[in-house]
């Protein structure tokens, strides 16, 4: 019968907690990299888009407010009897209505982006609480672009028409409702900054974790095992690796080194 000594326990255990070690390291680590990669996916699929589109539809309603004013100069350069206005004034209130068909446009693709956040089967809870939080403002922005829109709209064709001369009121309502949308797109381009802001530092934060836990586990590996190695080395190998034992009487056949030793001189 044989059997292993202390010493070659002790080696056994010591291997054993290192591979326990790189074990837990290697699952923490593949846990953080995989919610690492949701949160860069969340930041290109999501994020990014929306801030192109908002983008888009913050810097198509800025042209087609300015040509809005041209089409108001145009007016006013027709009353005082120029003859290109008129030209001038139907090519800015076709590009008027251009922009906002695009505008209409831009913010369905938006729904669109946010009802598959929403309906998307792989998509988790944060994922679809964006989506709902985009529609949702979405659906105010569309609103509010509708509202504006066929209120100038109206004011263009009237003034085409002639049917209308002193338009300075309706001016003043449309101005109040350009600012309020103008207010709602710098709302839903600040929120949309501030998620993707959140993410990338919480990618940064979990990167951060990562690359710590591995260095801590390397750090305590290396001076556990070397701790352990001097230890042993320190107390020596006297006895064999592995004692022989005597099957009926359980007596040792092995001799410990020095024995064997001492023995030879005779």
């Amino acid at each position: 019968m044989k059997r292993i000594t202390l010493k070659i326990q002790m080696m056994l255990l010591v291997i054993g907690l290192l591979l326990v070690a790189i074990v837990i390291s290697a699952g923490f680590t593949l846990s953080r990299m995989n919610s690492i990669e949701a949160e860069i996916k969340t930041v290109i699929d999501s994020h990014i888009p929306l801030n192109e589109l908002i983008m888009n539809i913050y810097t198509h309603k800025l042209e087609k407010a300015i040509w809005f004013e041209r089409a108001l100069h145009s007016v006013a350069a027709m009353n005082e009897g120029d003859k290109e206005a008129a030209a001038k004034f139907a090519r800015a209130q076709a590009t008027f209505t251009r922009m906002a068909d695009l505008i209409n446009d831009e913010i369905a693709n938006g729904k669109e982006m946010a009802r598959a956040a929403i309906d998307g089967p792989h998509n988790d809870a944060s994922q679809r609480a964006l989506g709902t939080e985009v529609l949702t403002h979405l659906e105010v922005i569309e609103q509010k672009h509708v509202e504006y829109n066929g209120h100038v709209a109206t004011l263009l064709e009237e003034i085409a028409r002639g049917t209308v001369e002193d338009f300075e009121d309706t001016i003043e309502a449309i101005e109040a409702e350009e600012d309020r949308l103008h207010h709602e797109l710098e709302i839903f381009l600040q929120n949309n900054e501030q998620r993707a802001t959140a993410s990338l530092l919480h990618i940064r934060y979990a990167e951060e974790t990562v690359i710590l836990l591995m260095r801590s586990i390397t750090v305590f590996s290396l001076v556990f095992g070397i701790a352990i190695s001097v230890l042993l080395m320190i107390a020596g190998f006297r006895k064999p690796i592995i004692v022989e034992m005597d099957g009926v009487g359980g007596l040792f056949r092995g001799h410990t080194w020095g024995n064997s030793h001492k023995r030879n001189k005779f």
